[in-house]
Formats: structure tokens, C-alpha cells, sequence
């Protein structure tokens, strides 16, 4: 097999699951299992330290059960990326490596790392993983607090309607406090705080957005615009098959960031007189309003990034 990938002289893949991991050195080469502990990670990691070529570790994303294998590799000074697994199956499905239904196994894994360029990865410090849960606890409150609201305007009894209050009485406090938590974290880190003042002071970006794009885009500032467009899922991307006739559409990304990014992109259309004016032209030149309205947050994605890049706080262009 040609190896196209010219950085690296080996490409490890690594197939998480809860009881071992699968290892493939090399997508034609040995294979193997290790189970999920302390030792048996340290031992797979001392192995790789000890090969005397350049070599990339490429670990498919588990839903966090690659996290303590990554750790290790990050601790032992080794290259490791953690990939979307829908990349993975696409190149594999490209190459007749699997069928719909089979499983992507750590042969097709370090076949991807072989076959394409890919970014190293970072895991997140303490503060940014604590960061990180506090916001996903958060967004977990927000969604039964909504669920709540939407069960109390169909309850028609009394009784029910009572609980259904308590509860979101108490839903809500907990929602108030985390969110305290999360200021109080930011506040306490001299750069998560420089970068928080420097993206609210875009209109539209808020705290919360602010927290999310800090503790779930650590790559914003030191990446180019279409890098972390793509990153986010708001690039536009060709498709050229069937009916759609080279439409382009945005998949993919980061949906909790894209998320916050829509919601603040809602508000700056409206406040922000850049991307008021931005939205109107587009809105003006026939876009529809879904079209550009991805663009705007496209634009808020781009500006943010120059600012936390630059450490420049936003500059309103339009008079």
C-alpha cells in the first residue's frame, strides 16, 4: 500500500470500547488488544514510546472512552489526533473497507492517518474540562427547564401544575448557580478571563456564549477563518451528487458551539450594526433568510477569531 501521509513513518490506530482497546500498527500491520486500565494503557504507551520512527497515534472519538489512552500519549510526548468517526467510516466506505453496517475497526482507524493529513489534538487542562461539565450540566438544565415551561402551558390541573412549578422553581436556582460557577472559574484564570472580555465586547456574544466557545473551541484565535469555520460546521461544503445540482450545505462541526453561535448570531443581526447590515444585504440581494443568517455566523465566527487571535477588543466599522 502507498502511504501518503509523508509526516509520519507509522500510524497507530486505536479502537476504544468500554472493556479493552484494539490497537493496529499500521493499517496492514500487527494487531493488538489491550485491556481499558491503568497498567495495560501505560504498557500500550511505553510500546509506542519505544518504536525509533516517527509515529502518530490516530484514536477514533468514543464518546470519551479515548480520553484516558490520549492522556497517557499526551503525557509520554506522543503525536496522537482524535478523529470524528463519521470521517473514518467515509474514507473506509471510499477505499471498500466496510459495509454499512461494520464495525470501523483500528486497521481502518490508522488507514485514515495514513491516507490524509490530520490536526494533532490537545486535551482540555483541568480548569477547561471542569469548564466544560459545568456548561454541559448547564445546557442540560436549560433543555428540562423548557421542557417543564412547555408541560405546565398544556396542565390544566392544579395539582400537577403545582409540582410542576416546585420543580421549576428548583430547576431554575440550580441553573443560577452553576452559571455563577462558571463566572467564578472564568474570572479565576487570568486567560480564559482576557479572552472572555475580549469576545463580549462584540454585541450579541454574552456570557454564556462566551463560556461555550471558550471551554468547547480552545482552537479559536489560532486558526485561519476557513479552518475553524470547517471545525465549527459552518464552512459551506460543496455537494455535487443527484437532484441537488452543486448546492453547498454546512454538515458536521461542533453542534454544542454551533448552537451558541446561533443564538448569538440572532441577537447581533438585530443589535450589532455590522452583521445587521451584513444580514440585510445579503436578505436584500435575494439570500433566504436561513442562508443568511449561516453567513452571519459564519462572519461573528471569523471576527471573533481575528479578535481573540490579535487580543483586540471588537471595532465597529459600519457608522
Amino acid at each position: 500500500m502507498i502511504k501518503l501521509n509523508r509526516q509520519y513513518d507509522l500510524v497507530i490506530g486505536v479502537d476504544s470500547s468500554k472493556g479493552w482497546f484494539d490497537t493496529a500498527f499500521g493499517s496492514e500491520g500487527e494487531r493488538v488488544r489491550y485491556k481499558r486500565n491503568g497498567w495495560q494503557i501505560g504498557k500500550f504507551a511505553k510500546r509506542v514510546n519505544k518504536v525509533e520512527v516517527k509515529v502518530l497515534v490516530v484514536l477514533e472519538a468514543s464518546g470519551g472512552l479515548e480520553r484516558r489512552i490520549a492522556r497517557a500519549l499526551e503525557a509520554s510526548g506522543i503525536d496522537f489526533a482524535i478523529i470524528n468517526p463519521r470521517q473514518i467510516r467515509d474514507l473506509a466506505k471510499a477505499t471498500g473497507q466496510l459495509a454499512k453496517t461494520d464495525p470501523i475497526d483500528a486497521g481502518v482507524i490508522a488507514l485514515y492517518g495514513e491516507r490524509l493529513d490530520v490536526r494533532l489534538s490537545r486535551l482540555p487542562g483541568e480548569v477547561e474540562q471542569k469548564l466544560q461539565a459545568l456548561i454541559r450540566r448547564r445546557h442540560d438544565l436549560t433543555e428540562m427547564i423548557a421542557a417543564e415551561k412547555n408541560r405546565l402551558k398544556g396542565d390544566d390541573q392544579e395539582g400537577t401544575a403545582k409540582m410542576i412549578e416546585r420543580h421549576l422553581n428548583w430547576l431554575e436556582k440550580d441553573r443560577d448557580k452553576i452559571s455563577a460557577e462558571i463566572d467564578k472559574l472564568i474570572a479565576s484564570n487570568a486567560e480564559l478571563s482576557a479572552k472572555r472580555k475580549v469576545m463580549t465586547s462584540m454585541k450579541g456574544v454574552a456570557e454564556v456564549t462566551s463560556a461555550t466557545l471558550i471551554s468547547e473551541l480552545p482552537e479559536l484565535g489560532s486558526l485561519n477563518r476557513k479552518q475553524i469555520a470547517k471545525l465549527v460546521g459552518v464552512a459551506p461544503l460543496d455537494d455535487i451528487s443527484g437532484k441537488m445540482g452543486g448546492r453547498a450545505h454546512i454538515w458536521g462541526g461542533r453542534k454544542s458551539v454551533r448552537n451558541a453561535l446561533y443564538m448569538a448570531t440572532m441577537v447581533a443581526v438585530r443589535y450589532n450594526p455590522d452583521l445587521k447590515q451584513f444580514y440585510q444585504r445579503l436578505l436584500d440581494n435575494g439570500k433566504p433568510k436561513k442562508v443568511a443568517l449561516v453567513a452571519a455566523m459564519r462572519k461573528m465566527l471569523t471576527i471573533l477569531n481575528a479578535m481573540v487571535r490579535d487580543q483586540q477588543f471588537f471595532t465597529q466599522k459600519t457608522a
